[in-house]
């Protein structure tokens, strides 16, 4: 029975890689394996095994000393040469420095030392066959699933990373060109998003991991959202000034459905709402992208509920747009919305825009309600 050396000349090991080292010398040798796809994919896979680019040129060169390019041959697993001719593969690198790299290969499971006792590395050839020392390659076909694996997430990482990367840098693109495009932007908002371009084209300048640049994408998603770029840039003031002397005459019918909701908005807190049959009739969309019949403000409620998530707009943005301007005129507007749904480019930072100005009284439905009474829900001048 042949024993195979485990603890290195002259060096501590430790006993649970000891106990690795024990195992692995009974197991079967997996076939099949090439020693050069194996580098390849420990080249991609090497920062999670610990190892440097050097470390990988070093186990380039004892490669090379074994004679088959698939691991096959297990008698030949054991690499005797000296430190002197390993050097002179590695064009002259100093022996010192080839310790160094050799030392950090040892310790990241991927050769055991098979030390003589004098520590020296050689074969002795007898009747009964070869015993050889050195460095013992049988870890590599061992760990090359592993490895292969590794190597595969890194890529799928990579490759994830690159297209959130490209997808950001777009999103970066659109706010410029909507930020130039944009009209009576507030001053402060103006300046942020100006902010936002410059940290984000330094930020895509620099590496970063996939969870920073998500975090981009979320900034720079919001902050297309704050602009509410849509295809006529005067729609929100005309929403909010236009004939606001009818506005004042037109009294309540549905104020306790407001306080009932707890979504009572103050700033329309004196506003009727006009027959369902005619938002119906003006705005046919609604109940056209709704499954059920629509026959009575609870049923366009829920038509409201279940189509704003199909239009773009978030859900926090729904919230608000219900609790700044009550259930009824927030599904009032999303109807009107859906009515120039494909001239809005993005509904959920307009339906944004509407209850942040509901939420400061500075939002009235009145002119909304006048536009959606006209026949066909001609709203091009009043949205």
């Amino acid at each position: 029975m042949t024993y195979h050396a485990i603890a290195p000349f002259g060096r501590m090991i430790d006993p649970a890689q000891m106990q690795e080292a024990q195992e692995l010398c009974k197991m079967q040798m997996p076939a099949g394996v090439d020693k050069w796809q194996l580098l390849r994919e420990l080249s991609v896979a090497r920062k999670e095994f610990g190892l440097s680019d050097r470390d990988l040129t070093v186990l380039q060169a004892l490669l090379s000393f074994y004679p088959s390019a698939q691991f096959d041959m297990p008698d030949r697993m054991i690499i005797h040469a000296s430190n002197a001719t390993i050097c002179e593969r590695l064009h002259g690198m100093p022996c010192s420095t080839m310790r160094r790299h050799l030392a950090k290969l040892v310790d990241s499971g991927l050769l055991i030392r098979r030390d003589s006792p004098n520590g020296k590395r050689y074969v002795r050839r007898t009747a009964s066959g070869n015993r050889a020392f050195g460095i013992d390659l049988t870890p590599l076909p061992h760990l090359f699933e592993h490895i292969t694996q590794t190597a595969a997430r890194i890529r799928a990482e990579a490759a994830e990373l690159g297209m959130q990367r490209e997808t950001a840098s777009l999103m970066r693109r659109d706010l410029i060109n909507a930020l130039q495009s944009a009209h009576d932007l507030p001053t402060e908002l103006a300046s942020d998003l100006s902010e936002v371009i410059e940290m984000s084209g330094k930020a895509l300048r620099r590496k970063q991991n996939l969870k920073q640049v998500n975090d981009l994408k979320s900034l720079l998603s919001e902050s297309l959202d704050l602009i509410g770029f849509v295809n006529t840039p005067s729609t929100s003031e005309q929403l909010s000034t236009n004939q606001p002397q009818n506005e004042q005459h037109i009294q309540n019918t549905n104020k306790d459905y407001f306080e009932s909701s707890g979504l009572k908005n103050t700033s329309n807190a004196q506003i009727a709402l006009p027959p369902l049959d005619d938002i119906l009739s003006s705005c046919k969309e609604m109940q056209t992208m709704t499954a059920n019949h629509i026959e009575n403000w609870d049923d366009f409620h829920t038509a409201a509920e279940h189509l704003y998530p199909a239009m773009g707009i978030g859900s926090h943005v729904w919230f608000e747009a219900k609790k700044s301007m009550g259930l009824s005129i927030a599904s009032l507007a999303l109807a009107a919305i859906l009515e120039r749904f494909n001239n809005i480019r993005s509904p959920s930072a307009y339906m944004r825009t509407l209850a942040a100005k509901a939420a400061k009284g500075q939002f009235s439905i009145g002119p909304m309600i006048k536009a959606l009474a006209r026949p066909s829900c001609q709203t091009s001048s009043q949205l």
